[in-house]
């Protein structure tokens, strides 16, 4: 139990530790941004995509209309702050993200070991080895999903997990400011994605359990629990109070999203999820079940209370991961750095009564997962798509191109734009409603459903036949893995865009995409023979 003194103490300022704590996140930050980031333009598609988009709107465009994105406004919103610095002062928009990404995670490291004294941690140094382990799992282990949306709920929602369980561990209040800065990080994880809410709500939910039960707490522990500010905490409601504000802004100044977006989304993407097996074969439903094994093999019996508040955390990421059935590894990472952080927890952790046999066996089986999770959360998300043959051969025609692409796979399209230090030319990040609706159409029976779907299909190559045609790009490329596959009788099934593709030839057929240079580029640049031979063989 923590004396009076030391909470007086603790309520005036952060101590010496913190600072400590400070200078360590700082440092995992510089040794990140120099082992993770050799190249500020080979990170993943989705990033380098939003970049463009924040980039798109301080020119002024208008977002849904001017330029078409899936996700609500926050996850562009993330990224404005990185291209504008990059205005400012020069530099890739990807290092300034990768450097205010770096800088949310300091003071969640700072936050995080400062607050573990006041949740089990009895030495300075089980606090340093603590806070070197969230370092490395919010600075290194993320790898080319670095500044991904889910990366950055991480990072915020981390603090509130930690602070929850110093409130039921012992007799801690933190001073107002810090609650309400938790409060606004964990706000900030909501409104990039609220049903993030379910980990702060299983984070709740398993302190109530572990205080004595929900029946018996509510009726007996309630009065003393709402005074102490564990119920209703601060941060809870400024959180919750960010979020409806959120929301209630995207109904105000971006109204296309819920008018125009989101039927999209919900009638040719979110149909689209993995089956019951496939979801289950998935590496994140392979880390809860080990964990649930080990769990038992240790036989924690009665956790500490942040061990159980993360492990509860990650059981709402994996939650959350399940409700989007979609596999991708970078919607993992919740789930996954949660439960790397709750086993580091519970090793560094005493619940207090167990014996030295069953400690043993808890560490041992905590070091396990420990290893296990980080040597596998990097590996898991460091998959990326590298079309490096597309890349030559767009940079072996011309330089600085613009750039239309179409393909359903963003993963090609971006970082690639970037990377031969093009700009793109279209609107969207890549054929999702046309990819979407052919797939429904071959399952679908109801007539009125197909007869929006086939709507949305003519809509998608309407959209990328005006861009097209705006912008008469110098490189088109287009997917053709295999004849089924080939979008070029696809975008010459609208005249306009056949009568366009007449002044490009076929450079190359490479990585499933033909690659259509200008001919003016070809012939200005000297290069007769790609021109002599249009076909690219």
């Amino acid at each position: 139990m923590t004396s009076p003194d030391a909470l007086q103490a603790d309520r005036r300022t952060m101590s010496l530790l913190d600072g400590r704590a400070l200078a360590l996140a700082a440092i995992c930050a510089c040794l990140a941004a120099l082992w993770q980031f050799p190249s500020p333009y080979d990170g993943n598609g989705d990033t380098v995509w939003l970049l463009i988009v924040a980039g798109r709107m301080l020119d002024g465009a208008r977002l849904y209309v001017d330029v078409i994105e899936t996700n609500p406004p926050m996850s562009i919103l993330l990224y404005v702050p990185g291209v504008w610095l990059s205005r400012q002062f020069g530099g890739a928009p990807e290092l300034w993200m990768y450097a205010q990404v770096s800088a949310m995670a300091a003071l969640s490291i700072w936050a995080v070991t400062g607050l573990s004294r006041h949740a089990g941690f009895e030495t300075s140094r089980d606090r340093v080895m603590f806070g070197l382990l969230v370092g490395f799992v919010l600075l290194i282990m993320p790898t080319r999903c670095f500044g991904q949306r889910e990366h950055v709920a991480l990072i915020a929602l981390l603090p509130y997990a930690v602070l929850t369980a110093a409130r039921w561990h012992g007799a801690f209040r933190p001073p107002l400011w810090l609650a309400l800065a938790v409060g606004a990080g964990a706000g900030l994880g909501l409104a990039i994605k609220p049903h993030f809410a379910l980990i702060l709500g299983l984070v709740h939910l398993a302190m109530l359990v572990r205080a004595g039960g929900l029946r018996d707490r509510w009726l007996q522990g309630f009065p003393g629990d709402l005074r102490a500010g564990r119920l209703i905490p601060p941060e809870s409601l400024v959180a919750g109070a960010l979020l409806l504000a959120y929301v209630a802004s995207v109904f105000r100044f971006y109204p296309a999203f819920f008018a125009d977006i989101y039927p999209r989304l919900a009638l040719a993407y979110l149909p689209h999820k993995l089956t019951i097996a496939e979801f289950l074969a998935t590496p994140a439903t392979l880390i809860v079940a080990l964990a649930g094994a080990f769990t038992l093999f240790a036989r924690f019996g009665r956790m500490s209370a942040l061990g159980l508040a993360l492990l509860a955390a990650s059981l709402g990421g994996f939650a959350a991961y399940a409700i989007q059935f979609k596999g991708w590894p970078y919607h993992q990472i919740p789930a996954l750095g949660f439960m790397l952080i709750a086993f580091g927890a519970l090793a560094l952790t005493n619940a207090g009564e167990a014996s030295r046999e069953t400690l043993l066996r808890q560490r041992f089986a905590c070091v396990g997962m420990m290893a296990l999770f980080g040597g596998w959360g990097p590996g898991l998300l460091a998959a990326h798509e590298t079309p490096r043959a597309l890349e030559a051969e767009i940079r072996a025609r011309t330089s600085s191109p613009t750039l239309l692409i179409a393909s359903s796979n963003l993963g090609i399209n971006f970082p690639l734009v970037r990377r031969v230090g093009g700009t793109w030319a279209g609107r969207s990040a890549s054929l999702w409603m046309s990819e979407g609706a052919s797939a429904l159409l071959t399952v679908e029976t109801r007539p009125d459903r197909r007869a929006r779907l086939v709507e949305l299909f003519d809509l998608d190559r309407k959209l990328f036949v005006e861009d097209a045609l705006r912008a008469r790009p110098d490189v088109i490329a287009l997917s053709a893995f295999d004849a089924p596959t080939d979008l070029l009788p696809w975008a010459k099934a609208d005249p306009r865009m056949a009568d366009l593709l007449a002044g490009y030839r076929q450079t190359a057929h490479v990585d499933g995409m033909r690659v259509l240079v200008r001919v003016d580029l070809l012939t200005g640049a000297g290069n007769a023979v790609a021109a002599a031979n249009p076909t690219g063989r």
